[in-house]
């Protein structure tokens, strides 16, 4: 046998204040007793007088042991082996986020991209069982991690994504969605998603075939949109961090980069999916993810102590049965 809390035991030494206590009330009330009553109404035949106090005593016995066997139960004993199957269900989720220039416009504090990564983040944290991988893309696609159930592994390389990792200009969305699909590939049954992050701008090659294509196969795609309508200048930092100009057209004006809204959606419709935009995308995607149905994504047997905490549980209630139905006075004849 085992405890699985056995610091609980320690509660044990409370019986023995809890008796002190129950010794000084027993004794003070006698003694109040004896002054508030004459001489004649305390004439108590000394058969009678023992046999009541050893009543008494029987139940603050009873109370004491349920308190002992009520501690015990909480210490988590644990004796028997049995064998459990332990599955892990869930479903793949590749998150694809857009590297581009235009993610560093500040239409959203911080910046789009940040933001995205910070939601992100928080998003991997809420799944249970799911299997994430990342898809960095700008101009191109590359696999930032793979599928993986090591969620602090998938948040670290989630960090580390820049800007400055993707050196062709763009926003390829078609090849975020071929490497996803890739990427996926090979596990027969399972739920499939792609969520794409990104402001839709600035895009190259035909998305939405490409996600017709991806649907076909069993991949869902979502879209999250991070910018505005209005739309904001995309800053150009030099060296040391700081904003040093925004980036200009070949005319020389300022580039105003905005939410490609309508693109998303058509993405997401072509892929079987839905788009969210706003402060409450991530949430409502989370919601709507729940909702999937879960495949089995890995199995295992283990064998376990079984628990036992319920037998000196109700051993406990017994005891405290019986002290609450023992009567402590005779009944007036």
């Amino acid at each position: 046998m085992i405890l699985e809390h056995e610091r609980y035991l320690s509660f044990l030494w409370l019986i023995i204040p809890l008796a002190l206590i129950y010794i000084y009330a027993d004794r003070r009330g006698r003694l109040f007793a004896g002054r508030d009553r004459d001489k004649s109404a305390m004439t108590i035949p000394g058969r009678v007088y023992s046999s009541l106090r050893a009543v008494r005593v029987f139940k603050q016995l009873l109370f004491s042991l349920g308190i002992a066997f009520l501690i015990f139960a909480l210490a988590g004993p644990k004796w028997g082996m049995k064998e459990q199957l332990v599955e892990r269900k869930g479903i793949d989720i590749v998150l694809a986020l857009d590297l581009s220039k235009s993610m560093l416009a500040t239409d959203i504090s911080p910046s789009r991209l940040e933001r995205a990564k910070l939601e992100l983040s928080r998003f991997i944290d809420s799944r249970q069982g799911d299997r994430i991988g990342l898809v960095a893309f700008a101009g191109g696609a590359v696999v930032a991690c793979p599928l993986t159930v090591d969620y602090l592994a998938a948040k670290n390389f989630l960090r580390s994504l820049d800007t400055d990792l993707m050196p062709q200009g763009g926003t390829d969305i078609a090849g975020a969605i071929k490497i996803s699909s890739d990427l996926m590939k090979g596990y027969v049954g399972r739920e499939k998603v792609m969520v794409i992050l990104t402001d839709g701008e600035d895009t190259v090659g035909d998305a939405e075939a490409v996600a017709r294509d991806a649907a076909s196969e069993g991949m869902a795609i979502y879209t999250l949109g991070f910018g505005s309508r209005d739309g904001s200048p995309i800053p150009v930092y030099d060296k040391n961090g700081k904003v040093a100009d925004y980036k200009k057209d070949k005319s020389g004006k300022t580039v105003i980069s905005r939410l490609g809204g309508k693109l998303l959606s058509d993405i997401a419709n072509s892929g079987n999916g839905k788009s969210f935009m706003g402060s409450s995308a991530v949430s409502s995607l989370a919601a709507e993810l729940d909702r999937k149905e879960k495949s089995i994504i890995s199995s295992k047997m283990f064998t376990l102590m079984e628990e036992r905490f319920q037998y000196p549980l109700f051993i406990a209630l017994l005891f405290f049965l019986a002290e609450a139905f023992i009567p402590e006075r005779r009944k007036d004849s």
